[in-house]
């Protein structure tokens, strides 16, 4: 049975924290991996012989993603309805397109900024060190990433932040 992509993308994720300079990640990220295929009863060989399902013999896909058409021209102005020359058409799409861009709009900032923001604001220190640290410190990377996405961390990941905090002698005995 071929692993769905959402699957794919997590075991991706799993096998580059294989790649980290901590012995103790590579080796949770190998054990959850192996357990990952054992729940999916995937064996190795069948994981990396397998054909990926995009390479499978058969028509080729269209260059459009599916459920899109490639744009289309303007039509005609219809009988006595006014026509625009090239030059107004310009500008109309040029205002068009500051207004469909934000133009003058404030952007307004996405989940997972506002998930960081609000994370920062509860626990400052914690999310300055992991900020610090999330270049070069694939635990610190992979914290900051799931704070972006969830808001949050489980007790567990607050308390291995806070046990790299203190041997780094930052904010030692400051917590909440």
């Amino acid at each position: 049975m071929p692993l769905l992509q959402m699957e794919r993308d997590k075991l991706v994720k799993m096998l580059k924290m294989t790649t980290s300079s901590h012995p103790g990640e590579r080796d949770t990220a190998i054990l959850l991996v192996n357990q990952f295929l054992k729940l999916k009863k995937i064996t190795w060989e069948e994981l990396l012989l397998r054909p990926p399902i995009g390479n499978q013999a058969g028509p080729s896909k269209p260059s459009q993603p599916q459920g899109r058409e490639p744009p289309q021209s303007p039509p005609p102005p219809r009988p006595g309805q006014r026509g625009r020359s090239d030059d107004q058409q310009g500008k109309k799409s040029s205002a068009q397109g500051a207004s469909s861009t934000g133009g003058n709009r404030k952007s307004q900032p996405s989940k997972d900024d506002l998930n960081w923001e609000r994370f920062t604001e509860r626990y400052p220190e914690e999310a300055e060190w992991i900020d610090d640290n999330a270049g070069t410190f694939d635990f610190a990377g992979s914290i900051h990433s799931w704070v972006r996405k969830t808001g949050h961390l489980t007790i567990d990941q607050m308390a291995a932040v806070r046990k790299c905090m203190s041997r780094d002698n930052r904010g030692g005995g400051r917590f909440r």
